[in-house]
């Protein structure tokens, strides 16, 4: 018997939302709903009744967003499980290891403790210090992640990430939060969409989404947390090795086209390669150059000289891959699916520690994406190294006049280093083994490019330098001049003339 306890500073006054609440139960069979205040002492009177010792409970703040998908997920969990519901999820795991701390009035909390633990509740408001009673219920949580875990783990980019998979021992689950006001909505949009309407043996590899919702000031979801490290940690880590390395990509890559690309492959739509890339990466450049005033001496250069060696700059390569359709041939892929990741980066996969199974975080949502696109996520880590520019790992000092850039840079030497490079030319002829294209490489290539040519915006700043958004950018100038010399196409060709398309003006339909 499960019994709700809904928390108001007023019990005896309820309010709209907790009638709301109350329908809610009832649906579910929770015909025990009692209103309690925040404060212990009252708790205590509340079950001091030896009739109430073996009931299951389910604490419900009155603000709380609590609907029938949530609620079915709850009562779902394992008869011995306690379910914690803490938005955000970060800040369980960053005080989880120093006690309770303060939470604010306004935070939407819920928390269903069965069985065992629902005794071991009931026994900490008996003793507990604490004057909130969601401070006992933070406080059993942490309790429990610190029998099973030995330390919380913080990424370089100050992402918490649980070491060991300790919460999965100790049965407490937490929610990770996204949302969105601004910009960002879109994209939340279209990724809770995807979560949402993967097939069963898709929605296997991502996290559950646990709540959700749209308004006009704010978009949201919760999801289910999972304790894994991800395969960037588990490669800078150092203890993986060549095979095991390539064992791992082949698993999630090989599953990734086998599940999500060759079962829903269709016909590309017409302009695909201009919606995915090239105004993708106009828009970008148009984005970077208003928030950062030190990249126009670079877009604006003629020439580009990179450790030694002279290139093209991006908008002039850009606009000749537009223009000749001999080249779109080559880069452009026939089919897409609406089930491919668009976000494939290392950060972005979780695997358990003996590489074995994992899952797959923070999807584009894109409406339809090709396999290449993925591909070419992957080849920006181990070729492009954008692992060791993200984490800083690298020198770089430029100069710029009379329109040219000189530029020299360097990634710090390790074993790591010398992983991704096997790795690189591991997968290079893997690509074309696994999707038996033999253009599979130069698409894969030209994918990457432009993803390069497209993250500056993200890697931002504002110390005046830019350092990690410059050599994002000079990477993707030298990958659109490699993949120029692979394809030879006389269009392509240094002293091919620019036609007279006007960039930065056409409309790219993803924005935000």
């Amino acid at each position: 018997m499960i019994t709700a306890i809904v928390l108001q500073n007023n019990p005896e006054q309820p309010s709209p939302a907790s009638d709301t609440m109350r329908s809610l139960f009832n649906r579910f069979g929770i015909e025990e709903v009692k209103r309690l205040p925040t404060s212990i002492d009252d708790w205590k009177q509340a079950f001091a009744k030896p009739s109430d010792s073996q009931m299951d409970l389910l604490l419900v703040e009155a603000a709380a967003l609590l609907d029938e998908e949530l609620l079915e997920f709850l009562l779902g969990a394992r008869a011995d499980a306690t379910v914690l519901s803490l938005p955000p999820a970060n800040d369980l795991l960053q005080h989880a290891g120093n006690g309770p701390s303060s939470m604010s009035p306004d935070t939407r909390r819920i928390a269903l403790m069965r069985g065992e633990k629902a005794s071991e509740f009931r026994q900490a408001l008996l003793v507990s210090p604490e004057t909130h009673v969601f401070d006992v219920v933070r406080t059993i949580a942490a309790d429990h992640a610190a029998r099973h875990s030995d330390t919380t783990d913080h990424a370089s980019t100050g992402e918490p990430h649980v070491k060991g998979g300790s919460y999965a021992r100790s049965n407490v689950v937490t929610r990770f939060r996204k949302e969105a006001r601004n910009l960002g909505r879109r994209k939340l949009r279209d990724e809770i969409r995807f979560l949402r309407h993967l097939p069963a043996d898709l929605a296997s590899l991502y996290p559950a989404v646990i709540l959700h919702g749209d308004t006009e000031e704010l978009v949201f979801m919760e999801e289910e947390f999972l304790p894994l490290k991800t395969l960037r940690q588990h490669f800078f880590a150092d203890d993986v090795g060549l095979d095991g390395a390539t064992r791992r990509l082949e698993t999630i890559l090989g599953a990734i086209h086998a599940k999500a690309y060759a079962p829903h492959k269709q016909q590309a739509p017409q302009d695909y390669l201009d919606q995915i890339h090239f105004q993708r990466a106009w828009h970008r450049l148009r984005r970077t150059l208003e928030r950062a005033p030190v990249f126009a001496k670079i877009v604006d250069a003629r020439r580009l000289w990179i450790n030694g060696k002279e290139y093209r700059n991006v908008p002039e390569l850009l606009a000749k891959f537009e223009q000749s359709q001999k080249a779109r041939a080559q880069v452009g892929p026939a089919f897409v699916s609406a089930y491919i990741h668009g976000d494939l980066h290392f950060e972005n996969i979780m695997v358990d520690p003996n590489g074995e199974s994992f899952r797959l975080v923070d999807p584009r949502g894109y409406d339809s994406c090709d396999i290449y696109y993925d591909l070419g996520k992957v080849s920006h880590s181990v070729n492009g190294k954008y692992d060791f520019i993200h984490q800083s790992l690298f020198t770089l000092h430029w100069s710029a006049a009379a329109g040219e850039v000189i530029m020299q840079f360097s990634y710090e030497p390790s074993p790591v280093l010398d992983l991704f490079n096997s790795l690189d030319r591991w997968a290079r002829d893997y690509y074309v083994a696994l999707t038996g294209d033999p253009l599979a490489e130069i698409r894969t290539l030209f994918a990457e490019a432009i993803h390069f040519c497209t993250m500056m915006p993200f890697h931002l700043v504002g110390d005046g330098r830019e350092s990690k958004a410059i050599l994002l950018y000079a990477t993707g100038v030298m990958l659109l001049n490699e993949l120029c010399a692979q394809l030879d196409i006389p269009e392509l060709r240094n002293d091919a003339p620019l036609g007279n398309r006007p960039v930065f003006e056409k409309e790219w339909r993803n924005v935000g």
